[in-house]
C-alpha cells in the first residue's frame, strides 16, 4: 500500500497580476538566454507565464514544465 502526498494548492495572486509584467520577462530571459540549453526543465511553473517567454526569446526545442499546485496546473 503507498501513501498519497495531500493535495497542494497554491495561495498567491501574484501570478495573475505578473502576467502583464512582460518587459519584466523579457529582461530575465536576456539575462539567461546565454545558459539556456536546448532542452529546459522548469520546476514550479505557476501558470506558464515565463515559459511562454523562454520560448518566445530563445531556441529551446523541448521545454518541460512542472508545477505541483493542483489548481495552477489546468492554467498552465
Amino acid at each position: 500500500m503507498t501513501a498519497s502526498a495531500p493535495a497542494f494548492a497554491y495561495a498567491g495572486t501574484e501570478l495573475d497580476a505578473l502576467v502583464e509584467a512582460r518587459n519584466y520577462y523579457r529582461m530575465l530571459v536576456q539575462r539567461f538566454a546565454p545558459h539556456v540549453g536546448r532542452r529546459v526543465i522548469e520546476v514550479g511553473a505557476g501558470i506558464g507565464t515565463f515559459a511562454a517567454a523562454l520560448l518566445e526569446g530563445t531556441a529551446v526545442d523541448e521545454l518541460t514544465l512542472i508545477e505541483p499546485a493542483d489548481n495552477n496546473y489546468p492554467i498552465l
